[in-house]
């Protein structure tokens, strides 16, 4: 009786794999530094839209002064009003 061996030899590239799973591993992380990144990026949004509602209230002030500016006998008022308003912007 013969007996015949064989050899099978058999090659796996796992390359990709790992590479699969090193990006698997990071994204986590990319995933805190984006939710950070979006929640400064609110904040300052915030921030904006509160500096943008302060000049709007601080305009809405100037109206009323540039109006009594066009009459003669508001030009005391307006000038009361103007101080009143500039110091409004200095606090």
């Amino acid at each position: 009786m013969a007996t015949d061996l064989a050899t099978l030899g058999l090659s796996v590239d796992s390359r990709q794999v790992r590479t699969a799973t090193r990006d698997l591993d990071r994204m986590p992380r990319s995933a805190r530094r984006a939710e950070r990144g979006a929640q400064r990026l609110t904040r300052q949004t915030d921030q904006m839209s509160r500096s943008f509602q302060g000049a709007v209230g601080t305009l809405q002030r100037f109206i009323p002064v540039l109006g009594g500016l066009l009459t003669a006998q508001g030009l005391t008022r307006a000038a009361q009003n103007a101080v009143s308003a500039f110091a409004e912007l200095e606090r």
